[in-house]
């Protein structure tokens, strides 16, 4: 009785167990490295750190009630995020989120990164006890060594991707159910998860999934084709059309993100026939020393364990050598993926990597971790003899082959590649005690031994990768708790729709001068318009750089480095934030009562003009320069209809070859604000402004996220200022720097007349409404991004709107007083509803038709789907 309860015990034990242990190593790693829950340190680098802890705080904010999940303000200008949910939001793991506020995120990251970490060792235990039929000690190492494969704890910071990872083996289990067993739920149900939860992910996820039923399907049929290519294709279309349901399922999601993408500017194309490295110079990943983002090394490490298992597989000869065969192939397929570029970017959806390069590399650890359960369970096949042939042809096929590759190449860490190898061959020696010996207590000695084994490889792996994060926890929460209480303040003060931006991030601290576009705006809640993410809708971008705020060459970004008083003004940015390295933006005048704690202050622009204004039909036509400067006048010029010269260009003597780096001089010959712009594409330099006897650094040049018109200060006729890019010496090339003043009057007569005909409705995410009256027929022009989410209704009809500037909302009014309301909803969401719910449905009939039909024919009722 008592052995029976303990073997029922057993198996919830295990689960709990996969659970369990990946989880108190990665919390060993946190805290060994002081980051949260047990120090300071923050689980924030690269993306995370740029973009993801933002859009994080963001939803918190709409799972609190605090905003809509359709469409945002804080995007930037104003945007659809379909989008940006379903590629980096939709896991249910992220409602924990509504927890945690915007200055907490951090902490939400850590216990996120465990808990995501964890789930991929119960998924993976449920794989190897079900489709292999091995449990225990061995199959919990396994299942661990998936979860804290290189890939998790490297790129957990890409923490979306680790959906995919967590159901990838489901989706192997439901197509062994799908072929074993014609149980197809599973797949329906995993393969449906994975595309709701990340879609990008389920793409690599999808593409594996179609080598692995090939591979199921050859072990079904014992590896012949005669008499079963009938069988065969029935069930590679049961299959398909299972797969096919599962993503008409996601269509709620998956179809207006589709639609919201095209709208991106998203694309790294990149078919080059090229090598990166050898094929043989893949196999150095495998080590426990091998880098991570890098072009010469997939991020393949698992474990010295599992890689002895998985050897182990092709050294047994027990193993039918068809099977060997066929995965030996799915192996050179993943080598062949990782050295040649066409089908790296076949894994990369397409698209070219230059960032968690190598991002696929988890299926190929699955399929690692698979061949690894599949070679200890072969060993109950072999006897006392077979089992010490078979791991040690695997030890010293191991040992040899790095052996090999150190004297071809060194590895950096040698010490770190010997002791690993040595770990290899003991893992080799218990393994084989283990299966040889009866005496239940000396097994569980040897058992506890391979654990403890185990989990300090996995410990000390878990460490390095983890040892890259520096942000401070406490730092993080008091700087957004500050911005925060100034957004606060200043929306109390304000009853009107306006815009904030700053000149300084979170990041400032630890990243300057090289700091990247932020996108803080979604997570305190402001409405900005610096934005980061690869869903950025490209029309914005498009004119953000136009007007001078950030390169045309980037895709996914718009910054706020500088001041600029006509694009700000027009764009409705009222309050600018500088810290102590900015010049008092110009027309602006300081709020006394609110200083920031890095030494800035917060400024106020008495030019801001509302969320819309009266314009001339000319901004739907306008033909845009590559001079930002020229696009402002044009812009203004189109929208009063009539020409205005906005600035004059200042007169510069010939650039000198000065001991620090070339030099400008800048003769003032009229009085006002003063800008300058840098066009071409030169290699990054510093710039450097000398004006009334000081020299002061301004930003960077010729960067990513440094190619803006940079405010220079306000200055008189008659003065001299000079320019310095630091080190340069390439004076022969062309720079394109381009100094202008704006004419303080031109501008002021141009706003006064753009707000006599003001729009200041009642604005909420997704939501605008009321009044306007209309001078003369024309144009309404909104500072909201065109899109076709939109619906406008004026006076109660719905309106046909028009895109102005190649970018904004334009509404044509008649005359007279108007009562406008503009409704958002992303396009395609009840449509991608519907097909959901058909699909589903389908699904369910198709299913209760099949087990019908096949109760007709035996009679009797068969098992449940």
């Amino acid at each position: 009785m008592r052995n029976q309860a303990l073997k029922r015990f057993r198996k919830p034990a295990e689960y709990l167990f996969s659970f369990i242990i990946p989880a108190f190593i990665v919390m060993l790693a946190l805290a060994a490295q002081k980051i949260y829950p047990f120090g300071d340190k923050a689980l924030l680098c690269w993306d995370m750190e740029i973009q993801y802890a933002d859009y994080f705080g963001w939803l918190g904010n709409v799972l609190r009630g605090e905003g809509s999940i359709f469409y945002s303000f804080s995007k930037s200008l104003g945007g659809n995020m379909a989008a940006l949910f379903g590629y980096y939001l939709s896991s249910p793991f992220n409602l924990l989120v509504r927890f945690f506020p915007p200055e907490r995120i951090t902490e939400f990251v850590s216990w996120l990164t465990v808990l995501k970490i964890a789930a991929c060792g119960l998924t993976a235990y449920v794989y190897i006890s079900k489709r292999h039929r091995l449990d225990g000690p061995l199959a919990l190492c396994l299942s661990s060594a998936y979860a804290l494969m290189e890939y998790n704890v490297s790129y957990c910071s890409n923490i979306m991707w680790l959906d995919g990872v967590m159901l990838l083996p489901l989706i192997a289990l439901g197509i062994h159910k799908l072929l074993f067993e014609s149980r197809y739920t599973l797949l329906f149900v995993s393969a449906a998860a994975s595309i709701l939860f990340n879609w990008y992910s389920a793409y690599m996820v999808c593409l594996f999934a179609a080598l692995y039923f090939i591979y199921e399907l050859a072990i079904k049929y014992r590896f012949t084709l005669k008499g079963n290519v009938r069988q065969g294709i029935s069930h590679a279309a049961r299959c398909l059309f299972t797969v096919l349901l599962s993503i008409a399922a996601g269509a709620v999601l998956f179809l207006p993100m589709c639609c919201a993408l095209m709208n991106g500017g998203k694309s790294f194309g990149g078919f080059v026939n090229e090598f990166y490295f050898s094929f043989l110079y893949s196999l150095r990943s495998l080590s426990i020393t091998a880098p991570t983002n890098t072009v010469t090394s997939p991020v393949i490490y698992i474990s010295g364990f599992a890689l002895l298992s998985a050897v182990s597989f092709f050294t047994n000869r027990y193993v039918n050598p068809r099977k060997k065969a066929i995965a030996a192939i799915f192996i050179a397929i993943f080598m062949l993926s990782f050295c040649y570029s066409p089908f790296d970017v076949i894994w990369s959806d397409m698209k070219r990597a230059f960032s968690y390069i190598f991002r696929y590399s988890f299926v190929f650890s699955f399929l690692m971790v698979s061949l690894a359960a599949d070679g200890i369970k072969s060993f109950d096949r072999l006897d006392r003899k077979g089992r010490f042939e078979t791991v040690f042809r695997a030890a010293c096929f191991i040992t040899g082959t790095g052996l090999v590759l150190d004297l071809l190449e060194g590895f950096k860490s040698r010490t770190v590649f010997y002791l690993f190898l040595m770990l290899i061959i003991a893992f080799g020696v218990f393994l084989i005690a283990l299966k040889n010996i009866k005496a239940k207590r000396s097994a569980a000695i040897i058992t506890a031994v391979i654990l403890l084994m185990f989990s300090v490889e996995q410990l000390y792996n878990t460490k390095q990768a983890v040892e890259k994060y520096r942000v401070s926890n406490s730092e993080y929460q008091s700087y957004k708790q500050e911005i925060k209480n100034v957004s606060d303040r200043l929306a109390r003060d304000e009853d009107d729709f306006f815009r904030m931006e700053k000149t300084f991030s979170e990041m400032t601290k630890r990243r300057y001068p090289n700091v990247p576009a932020s996108c803080e705006s979604l997570s305190i809640g402001y409405r900005g318009l610096a934005h980061y993410s690869s869903t950025f809708e490209k029309d914005v971008i498009g004119f953000c750089s136009r007007l001078g705020y950030s390169s045309p060459k980037n895709i996914t970004e718009v910054c706020y480095n500088s001041p600029l008083l006509v694009t700000d003004s027009l764009l409705g940015i009222k309050y600018v934030l500088t810290d102590n390295t900015v010049r008092q933006p110009a027309g602006t005048s300081p709020l006394d009562d609110l200083t920031l704690s890095n030494g800035g202050r917060v400024y106020i622009n008495p030019y801001a003009l509302p969320l819309g204004y009266a314009v001339n039909n000319n901004v739907t036509d306008i033909k845009w320069e590559d001079d930002p400067f020229e696009n402002q006048t044009r812009l203004v010029s189109a929208m009063l209809g009539k020409s205005v010269n906005l600035y004059r260009e200042l007169s510069l003597d010939r650039p000198e070859q000065a001991p620090s780096g070339i030099m400008w001089t800048v003769n003032i010959t009229s009085d006002g604000p003063v800008y300058a712009y840098f066009g071409g594409s030169h290699s990054e330099k510093k710039l450097y402004l000398t004006a009334r006897g000081q020299r002061q650094f301004m930003q960077l040049c010729y960067s990513r996220f440094y190619d803006n018109i940079i405010y220079l200060g306000d200055y008189s006729e008659g003065e001299t200022i000079s320019l310095t890019l630091a080190d340069d010496r390439d004076i022969d090339s062309e720079h394109n720097l381009k100094v202008c003043s704006l004419d303080l009057g031109v501008f002021e007569d141009a706003v006064n007349a753009l707000k006599q005909n003001g729009f200041s409705p009642t604005v909420k995410d997704g939501y605008v409404s009321g009044s306007f009256r209309a001078g003369k027929e024309g144009l309404l022009m909104t500072t909201i991004p065109y899109n076709k989410g939109w619906t406008v209704k004026v006076d109660g009809v719905r309106a046909d709107v028009k895109k102005a500037a190649d970018c904004m909302i334009a509404i044509p009014l008649t005359q007279g007083e108007h009562k406008i309301e503009m409704e958002f909803r992303p396009p395609y969401l009840v449509t991608g509803a519907l097909i959901s719910l058909a699909s589903v449905c389908l699904f369910i009939c198709w299913r209760l038709y099949s087990i019908r039909r096949q109760r007709r024919k035996s009679g009797s009722d068969p098992d449940p789907d």
